[in-house]
């Protein structure tokens, strides 16, 4: 009865640097006596982006372009609103919305732009159909130029795991 492992989810720091830490949450699964068992992680492990995906120096610029230009990512995809990455995207920038809007870290303006970022956002999600790019571009950049710009760890938390739904979300449209 071995017990699988595999991640589940991810969450990077929404500052990138030498030091970025990045949150790995794993999945457990085993079968017994033919009944399948299942368990996601809620503690993450913490491990430094750089001992993940290796020296920035090392990443192919060629091939991180190709990535974000990839066919795929032009077309005009369907946003199935009952999708389990949708509901917890839609879910994440919705408390994201409600922290900034609560926040005592913030003057009104910020507040006011913030909150004009984050229904951006929103609007993008509420379509039927949404340009899969418009969602790493306008979504995504957004919210990690947000967290990456605020001072409150809780707000940067929150704009981090937005983000990384979305990301997943779009993973998902995309397949």
């Amino acid at each position: 009865m071995p017990i699988e492992k595999k991640v589940w989810r991810y969450q990077c720091d929404p500052f990138v640097g030498d030091e970025a830490m990045v949150e790995v949450f794993f999945e457990e699964r085993a079968t017994i006596n033919g009944r399948e068992f299942k368990e996601q992680k809620m503690s993450p492990v913490r491990v430094r982006m750089v001992d993940l995906f290796g020296p920035r120096e090392l990443l192919d610029p060629a091939r991180v372009e190709a990535l974000a230009t990839a066919p795929a990512s032009d077309r005009i995809v369907p946003l199935n609103h009952n999708q389990p990455e949708y509901i917890k995207a839609e879910e994440a920038v919705r408390k994201l919305e409600e922290a900034v809007r609560a926040s005592n870290e913030l003057s009104q303006e910020e507040k006011e732009a913030r909150g004009a970022e984050i229904s951006g956002v929103r609007q993008l999600l509420q379509g039927a159909y949404v340009y899969a790019r418009s969602l790493i571009a306008w979504g995504v950049g957004a919210l990690v130029a947000l967290g990456a710009a605020v001072q409150s760890n809780v707000i940067k938390t929150l704009a981090s795991d937005a983000a990384n739904w979305i990301m997943q979300l779009v993973h998902g449209l995309l397949g």
